[in-house]
């Protein structure tokens, strides 16, 4: 199986990432103090951003409240970031869900 056919579930982004649209660069993001060793001071660690052009959305989550799909907010063909929080890959298509974007490009 090719990770290019598959269609994602409920958040899932199904996105081609683009090597050449931006250079990576650094950014800090935050982590949980139980993901960090005892008696360690750091918060933070550090990750790569990557461009990607989103190809497939699942339909969204359900509300536990109300039991509704929140769409999500994404949809084929934006180009958005994300830092390394993936899900499955496989060449340059990466499986990721929406709460992993940091942003969309207009």
């Amino acid at each position: 199986m090719n990770l290019a056919d598959v269609y994602p579930t409920q958040d899932g982004l199904l996105v081609k990432v683009i090597p050449e649209h931006r250079e990576p660069t650094p950014i800090i993001m935050p982590v949980s103090p139980s993901g960090i060793a005892p008696n360690h001071n750091m918060w933070a660690t550090k990750h790569k951003v990557r461009w990607a052009e989103v190809l497939r959305t699942g339909p969204g989550m359900k509300s536990e409240k109300t039991g509704r799909i929140r769409p999500i907010d994404v949809r084929p063909g934006d180009v958005v970031s994300f830092a390394g929080m993936t899900k499955a890959e496989d060449g340059d298509y990466v499986l990721i869900c929406e709460r992993d974007v940091l942003v969309v490009e207009n």
